[in-house]
């Protein structure tokens, strides 16, 4: 009955045989049998003649509590008479009665038995068996085959695509950095320039402060010369008191000046503080300044290596510095 044949396992591995160990058959089933892990379960039966019936009957009995997928029965051609084993009763209905697929190679084309038409398929000969079993591995294998063709042309593609785009971004990369290197060298020169010409006028601004102070000191020098002279004649308590209140006016005009001085440095010191400022600022902002002291950046797959996590054994790395580039594998992490 079609309807309760069982399908064959698409790719089995573990595979119970029922035939004679002495023959050919054996033989010729393991040499063509494919390369793909098949573990196979012999158990050796006699295929013909009287006693040939009880001993498949315990074959199949052994083998029904075994971990197989698929069982084969095989033997070679013969009379009509030679193949009666499999169309024995019993031996029929324990074929049918196996828990697994099973799948026969019992004679030549020619030859039918009953063994082969409850079966869940049978084959011609054990190398028809054989071959049915690597039908699927086969078909697998070069399905597996065009698969890795396939991923390796689209891996390929997709590469050849990565590639241009870094193409594109390592153009991009020198012209945006001279762009920025001719921003933060514009900005360097106007903040030179400018604190240059603060510096220029607080400087001219004290020596105008400086000269008018040491003139008005001269100016008041000679004043008071003139007032002592004049006050020789004068009683001698009242020429002290003048001359008190004359060096105290002295003494007032010296600390004053001495603090317009003071104050005009400490502007000029406030001056050469900011344009320092403003040249390490500068510095700071150039791109190049980290690589010269010999920082480098690391890139993996376009991205930059922030921490381990972005990387494993085998990713290609890109290490810029400050001349150049060049590309490492990672071999361990630690």
């Amino acid at each position: 009955d079609a309807a309760r044949k069982r399908p064959l396992p698409e790719y089995p591995t573990r595979i119970g045989v029922i035939t004679s160990r002495s023959g050919v058959v054996i033989q010729d089933f393991s040499a063509n049998l494919g390369r793909y892990g098949f573990q196979v379960t012999l158990v050796d039966s006699r295929v013909e003649g009287k006693d040939a019936i009880h001993e498949l009957l315990a074959a199949l009995k052994a083998l029904a509590t075994t971990d197989i997928e698929i069982l084969i029965i095989m033997r070679g051609g013969g009379s009509f008479e030679s193949l009666q084993a499999f169309n024995t009763e019993s031996v029929v209905r324990a074929i049918a009665a196996f828990p697994k697929p099973v799948l026969t190679g019992i004679g030549h084309d020619v030859d039918v038995t009953l063994a082969e038409l409850v079966a869940d398929m049978g084959s011609s000969t054990p190398t028809a068996v054989a071959e049915k079993l690597n039908e699927t591995w086969d078909t697998g294998a070069s399905a597996l085959a065009s698969a890795e063709l396939k991923i390796y042309g689209a891996f390929d593609l997709a590469l050849t695509r990565l590639n241009r785009g870094l193409d594109t971004v390592r153009a991009r990369i020198p012209r945006r950095f001279e762009q920025m290197l001719g921003q933060e060298q514009a900005v360097l020169a106007r903040s030179s320039r400018e604190t240059y010409t603060a510096f220029m006028k607080l400087k001219e601004r004290v020596t105008t402060v400086v000269s008018t102070v040491l003139a008005a000191t001269v100016t008041m020098k000679n004043a008071l010369r003139s007032i002592r002279l004049q006050l020789v004649d004068l009683p001698a308590h009242l020429v002290r008191q003048l001359q008190v209140r004359v060096i105290t006016i002295e003494t007032t005009m010296v600390q004053s000046a001495e603090r317009v001085l003071q104050g005009s440095r400490a502007q000029v010191r406030t001056a050469a503080i900011v344009l320092a400022t403003n040249e390490k600022s500068v510095r700071a902002a150039d791109p190049t300044h980290n690589l010269r002291l010999g920082y480098s950046l690391s890139y993996v797959n376009g991205s930059v290596v922030r921490k381990m996590s972005d990387v494993v054994p085998g990713s290609i790395i890109t290490t810029q510095v400050a001349d150049g580039s060049f590309t490492s594998e990672v071999t361990h992490l630690e």
